[in-house]
């Protein structure tokens, strides 16, 4: 990259996505500076975040990416790369905007949509450890409850706590104010056939508190809770709802 301009000019980050499976990369490079500089004589070609394309024929940064993720996928020809240019809300996509991560728990495969510019672990192994203690903890809260239960996911992100857990609750309520996760949600939850949980996109906090509002105008409990981690804390939530924050 540092050997052609185009995209060595004003570039101020790399950040890398990998699986483990070491199939796919997305590579994001940022800039301090504009990246749609026609080659041609249409004039600025202006690609919003919310509407990723990698058509571009008048981006001087295009044609140059394009030609670096074909050498990559040339000398590693079992990896997909894909590659993203960022500069001040703008995005340009050389592939997908995200990766596909596989973790295995326990005696299942889970398939996981990673997005670029939104939240996931970024450590797949320290991920199927976590996944492990956390099945192993619900499991044993189930095996004491003598009815069947059910989990209120705070935080969900991309849904990587819940189609791990899934198979052992009833029904999961997962909420989550970020639209990118949500949808990733959405989908991974498509991808992993997992049909008992409802994905919910709402501030955590606010979701908290219309629940202690629900129960204390029902004479039960009556706290208050400056937080979602106070709501953690507190002998309000039952055996049957869990808070997770991810």
């Amino acid at each position: 990259v540092k050997h052609v301009d185009v995209l060595s000019q004003g570039l101020r980050a790399c950040h890398f996505m990998t699986t483990l499976s070491e199939g796919e990369v997305l590579i994001t490079l940022v800039y301090d500076r504009e990246l749609l500089c026609s080659a041609s004589k249409s004039g600025l070609v202006n690609i919003s975040e919310h509407n990723f394309t990698d058509n571009v024929n008048h981006s001087s940064w295009v044609i140059e990416a394009k030609c670096i993720k074909e050498k990559f996928e040339a000398t590693w020809p079992s990896v997909k790369f894909n590659l993203i240019g960022r500069c001040r809300g703008t995005a340009l996509v050389i592939g997908s905007n995200f990766i596909v991560e596989s973790l295995n728990l326990l005696d299942k495969s889970l398939k996981y949509r990673q997005v670029e510019g939104a939240f996931s672990n970024p450590n797949g192994h320290v991920n199927c450890k976590a996944l492990e203690w956390l099945y192993s903890c619900a499991v044993e809260e189930i095996i004491y409850s003598k009815s069947k239960v059910s989990l209120l996911e705070m935080y969900c992100g991309n849904c990587n706590h819940t189609c791990a857990l899934a198979p052992l609750f009833h029904n999961i309520v997962a909420v989550e104010l970020n639209q990118k996760l949500c949808d990733a949600a959405s989908f991974n939850l498509k991808l992993n056939g997992v049909t008992n949980v409802k994905v919910i996109q709402s501030d955590s906090e606010k979701v908290s508190k219309r629940i202690i509002k629900t129960y204390a105008s029902q004479g039960r409990y009556i706290f208050q809770f400056k937080s979602v981690s106070n709501l953690w804390h507190s002998q309000f939530i039952s055996r049957c709802v869990f808070a997770i924050c991810y």
